[in-house]
């Protein structure tokens, strides 16, 4: 598997082309299954631009974009620490973001967004809370409102990376083999998100 192997010392034209056979050999369906839940515990990947570009290269039919789409979001990879949630569930992302962001101490400035959202998972806070976001059918539509609405407010350009990436796991949670898969995605998406 490709996924994964970012560490090992490949090259992104080499993971491309590794992409680009693998979606001619077994189909585009078949290796989205096997790829995307590796590729969703790191969701949060350059800001979600992994996602997003993966997304919007398979909802436009773009056999090349979607192998660079998968290339990018491996070497940018980004997994989360997933502890246990130590508070209540939440169903709604307000409270549950509020509660979050009133335990954050350290504030974090400057950097990539990226960045910012690796340090932010560090935080104790972010571990009390990360994971107490309840998944359900309805979490994703929740989490993109909620994304909606606050780029409505704001017109903060992070937080319009919560917009689009909403949009992009619409397109591809129907791609993850089964159930589990898709809840594992949208916890992997919920703690990103949150970061």
């Amino acid at each position: 598997s490709l996924v994964g192997r970012q560490g090992a010392g490949q090259g992104f034209a080499e993971l491309q082309d590794g992409f680009a056979a693998r979606l001619g050999a077994e189909g585009t369906e078949a290796c989205l299954h096997a790829v995307l839940p590796g590729l969703m515990e790191g969701v949060g990947a350059a800001a979600f631009h992994g996602l997003i570009r993966t997304a919007y290269a398979l909802d436009a039919g773009h056999a090349g974009e979607l192998a660079a789409g998968l290339s990018y979001w491996t070497q940018r990879h980004l997994p989360l620490p997933a502890p246990e949630p130590v508070v209540p569930p939440q169903r709604d992302p307000a409270p549950w973001l509020q509660a979050l962001n009133a335990e954050i101490v350290v504030r974090i400035e400057g950097g990539l967004i990226f960045e910012r959202m690796r340090e932010a998972a560090r935080q104790v806070g972010f571990e009390r809370h990360a994971n107490a976001l309840e998944i359900d059918a309805g979490t994703l539509q929740r989490l993109a409102e909620f994304a909606a609405g606050r780029y409505a407010a704001t017109r903060d350009f992070t937080v319009l990376h919560l917009v689009t990436s909403a949009h992009a796991m619409r397109l591809l949670l129907p791609r993850l083999p089964d159930d589990a898969a898709r809840r594992a995605a949208l916890r992997a998406y919920a703690r990103a998100y949150a970061a």
